[in-house]
């Protein structure tokens, strides 16, 4: 894939901080492990995307780390593109300083991904919360950081990783006591409120405050 004309492909630090993360000390044995996860997988995530509250895949520690191991890699540059592009169009998110991003419904850190790896190439200064109902994404999310910090030693991006209330109005709270600049919900805003009416309400009040 080609995009702004510069070929697209997981840079070897990233790679390798990804599969320290999810793929350990024992790359085989782990790669079978979540083979066979992933096969129970999919066909949960092929009905309504897996969104069973009751019964969510990430409530599962196999099934969560599956998950990561096949969702972060391929969709972990989507971000940085997104934001090189922008840059391309004079479109620029980012503050003088450190920029607040929250990032609702992180999963296993895919945004933390991109984003180190973004910080690293534009220089840029970021401090990223993570908020997420999923006590393993989160862990997965945390680990990653760590490897991260290895691969990417001088990016400039402070992350947390904390629950996300179940709520739209304490999410909200929870968003904006971050002071946020930029605000990424990825997927996650139409699980939480699947009503589009309710979606765009919510995001009216949070957008003033």
């Amino acid at each position: 894939m080609r995009i702004l004309n510069e070929a697209i492909s997981i840079p070897a630090p990233l790679d390798e901080a990804i599969q320290r993360t999810f793929l350990e000390s024992a790359p085989e044995k782990a790669a079978a492990r979540l083979g066979a996860s992933l096969a129970n997988l999919w066909p949960r995530l092929a009905k309504d995307r897996g969104q069973e509250s009751r019964n969510h895949y990430s409530l599962s520690s196999a099934e969560a780390l599956a998950y990561a191991a096949y969702y972060l890699p391929a969709n972990c540059l989507k971000l940085p593109t997104i934001l090189a592009e922008a840059e391309s169009f004079g479109i620029d998110l980012f503050s003088g300083e450190e920029t607040s991003w929250v990032d609702v419904g992180s999963g296993p850190g895919t945004a933390l991904a991109g984003l180190t790896f973004f910080a690293e190439k534009s220089q840029r200064s970021i401090r990223l919360t993570s908020l997420d109902q999923s006590r393993n994404f989160l862990e997965h999310a945390g680990r990653l950081h760590s490897e991260l910090r290895r691969s990417y030693p001088a990016a400039k991006l402070a992350h947390e990783a904390q629950m996300a209330p179940k709520a739209a109005k304490e999410l909200s709270e929870k968003i904006l006591e971050k002071k946020p600049r930029v605000v990424s919900f990825l997927n996650s805003l139409a699980e939480i409120l699947p009503a589009l009416e309710e979606r765009a309400a919510w995001m009216k009040n949070l957008i003033d405050g």
